[in-house]
């Protein structure tokens, strides 16, 4: 532990739990005197929450038990001190003990220590001058609920870590080097924001909030393996590159105009989203253990300087099984959709351009979303290619290329629609010779084809689809169901004068004219039987419907009239 000529124990004699220069808490002397080799040391007794009533300073501090947090305002600071003539060096804080708090400012000119294998947290605006060197043991910055800062570099050593709990927004602008550690670990919605240069020999965890590196400035590098179980944001408006590796849960963002190289062979399994600027994999990098990557509207991903990774068949950048690749951006270079892997253009509706081949592989899947009636960017999605379109799947065994048709709600189905759902320079197919019909069954949705499947998802059942090759374009076309005629209680497919005596012997009794499915025969039955009267079946809701002759609504106004007198 730090010990030395001019050691101070906290024994708190006074009761008043007050820091200063004339409070007898102190044994060896009583009280504190502020002298340039002061090491004030917290054992055991008198634990607890202690005031710094007065600026005081010391040469170290030492926790050796748990349970000790020293707080004061920002103009009464603990000053850090060299240690007087013949002692030069930063100033001292062992935590022997597992953890203490200093909620008051650190001050000083000759920076910080942090030993022992404890956790020191601050929890203030430190102003002290100098590098922050920890060789043992965690130094954190914030608790959660209370923000802690620091000037200066910082050299954390391979026991070291230092680690950030902020809540809020949080820019550090230092360098962080050393064989040690960080830790991202701020409430969900916080923010670390790295402005300058990163670089560890144990990497970075980060466990909650957000780490950005960059902040949306021009500086910002890291180096270093990341862990990241939440997330973790690449955010520069200069190029920057990223060569080591990511790994974890977590969300991979690329923000900023400007490129992001990524070199490195990650094995992180959240989404990857390049909202702004360029993401290019180069050389063997790759994201391929990424469920989800996310091309967005403003933004590119180049895959045309790849040579090898897991994202690489040897020819192209190739979507790994179980992979989606959706949006409405950008891609570079050929792709290929290997099985069991997704390529959804659109956010999403709208467009995906691939400058580039796309090949299909058996067992892949193109998501098609549907969100309106007309063929246009707002309400359905297409694919792009500026080169050739290659797709199909194995008859025997079956392992079909997927067209798979989501409705995402605003898709209604009341009129005959088509839409041109991928185009390409050329495309090269096989299963597609002749159109795929598809009719949606009772739960929404249905399949159909061998080599090349048409599906679909929530639409109402009875709608048809079609698809079909048209050129060089996937053309798919929709006819909605038939209307169901409900006053056909006879259901022979017609609705006529059968239907009404049918209506008229159940009428007020039963449910056997029960057009409207409300448990009964009645006036309300009747009416539909007339709007649907002369309608032959599979009729579109759009056909008029003849108004029935004069004689049958006299004889249906006596039926009613018989009704009610049966009633009473």
């Amino acid at each position: 532990g730090i010990c030395g000529a001019a050691n101070n124990i906290w024994n708190n004699d006074s009761g008043n739990f007050v820091w200063d220069s004339v409070s007898s808490n102190w044994q060896g002397p009583a009280t504190w005197d502020n002298a340039a080799s002061d090491i004030a040391i917290f054992r055991a007794g008198g634990a607890g929450a202690i005031t710094v009533g007065a600026p005081v300073s010391a040469r170290a501090i030492s926790f050796q038990a748990n349970g000790y947090t020293l707080s004061g305002p920002a103009n009464r600071p603990i000053t850090l001190t060299s240690g007087g003539v013949g002692l030069i060096g930063p100033a001292e804080i062992g935590v022997i003990a597992s953890e203490a708090k200093i909620a008051s400012p650190l001050a000083g000119t000759f920076g910080l220590k942090k030993s022992g294998g404890g956790k020191l947290i601050l929890t203030a605006a430190s102003s002290y001058v100098g590098d922050t060197q920890i060789s043992g043991g965690t130094l954190q910055l914030g608790d959660g609920a209370s923000s802690g800062s620091l000037l200066g570099d910082i050299d954390v050593g391979s026991a070291g870590t230092l680690a950030f709990a902020n809540p809020g927004v949080t820019v550090f602008s230092g360098a962080i080097a050393g064989a040690g550690s960080l830790l991202a670990a701020g409430p969900d919605d916080s923010a670390l924001a790295l402005t300058g240069n990163v670089g560890l020999g144990m990497g970075v965890q980060i466990a909650r909030g957000t780490l950005s590196v960059g902040g949306g400035g021009t500086t910002g590098n890291l180096a270093g393996n990341v862990v990241n179980q939440s997330t973790l944001e690449f955010h520069r408006t200069s190029a920057m590159s990223y060569d080591d590796v990511i790994s974890g849960d977590g969300t991979v963002r690329k923000l900023g105009s400007a490129l992001l190289n990524l070199t490195g062979e990650n094995s992180y399994t959240g989404d990857t989203e390049i909202l702004d600027g360029t993401l290019q994999l180069f050389g063997s990098g790759s994201f391929a253990s990424s469920r989800n990557v996310v091309v967005h509207n403003t933004a590119t991903l180049v895959a045309e300087s790849l040579s090898g990774g897991l994202n690489h068949d040897g020819e192209s950048f190739a979507l790994a099984p179980a992979q989606s690749l959706t949006g409405g951006g950008l891609i570079r270079g050929n792709v290929a959709v290997r099985e069991q892997a997704t390529l959804a253009p659109g956010e999403p509706v709208g467009s995906m351009v691939v400058d580039g081949d796309v090949k299909f592989e058996p067992g892949s899947t193109l998501a098609v979303h549907l969100n309106g009636a007309t063929d246009s960017d707002a309400e359905r999605s297409r694919l792009v290619v500026s080169g050739s379109l290659a797709f199909g799947g194995t008859a025997l065994p079956i392992n079909p290329f997927t067209v798979h048709v989501i409705n995402t709600g605003g898709f209604d189905g009341t009129v005959a629609t088509s839409f041109l759902v991928a185009s390409a320079d050329s495309i090269v197919s096989q299963g597609l010779d002749t159109p795929i019909d598809l009719t949606v069954g009772a739960d929404g949705s249905g399949a159909a084809g061998l080599q090349v499947r048409l599906s679909v998802t929530d639409f109402d059942p009875g709608a048809h689809f079609s698809l079909q090759r048209s050129g060089s374009h996937l053309a798919l076309s929709f006819v909605p169901a038939p209307t169901l005629l409900q006053a056909d209680f006879d259901g022979d497919g017609d609705v006529d004068a059968f239907d009404l005596a049918i209506w008229e012997n159940a009428y007020g009794t039963n449910s056997q004219g029960d057009a409207d499915s409300d448990g009964d025969s009645d006036g309300q039955d009747f009416m539909a039987w007339q709007r649907q009267f002369g309608a032959p079946a599979q009729t579109p809701a759009s056909v008029s419907v003849p108004e029935p002759s004069a004689a049958l609504l006299a004889a249906s106004l006596a039926l009613c009239i018989k009704g009610r007198r049966i009633e009473r």
